[in-house]
C-alpha cells in the first residue's frame, strides 16, 4: 500500500504543477485565477495529508474491526 500512497502523491504534485503552469496564463484578476489558486492550493493540502499517512499502512493492526 505504501507504493500506491507514493504514486497517488506524485501524481496530485504533478497536477499541482500543472494547475501552476497555468496559472502563469491566466490574468491575476480573471475568476479562473482564483480557481486554479485554490485548486493547486488544496492539491498541497491533500499531499500534505497524505505525506503523513505512514503508521496505518505500515501497521499489521486492522481498524476496520
Amino acid at each position: 500500500m505504501k507504493s500506491v500512497l507514493t504514486e497517488l502523491i506524485a501524481q496530485l504534485e504533478t497536477l499541482r504543477l500543472k494547475g501552476n503552469s497555468l496559472l502563469g496564463h491566466v490574468d491575476d484578476n480573471h475568476p479562473d485565477a482564483r480557481q486554479l489558486t485554490n485548486a493547486t492550493g488544496f492539491m498541497m493540502d491533500a499531499i500534505t495529508s497524505l505525506q503523513k499517512i505512514g503508521f496505518g499502512l505500515e501497521s499489521e493492526i486492522s481498524y476496520d474491526d
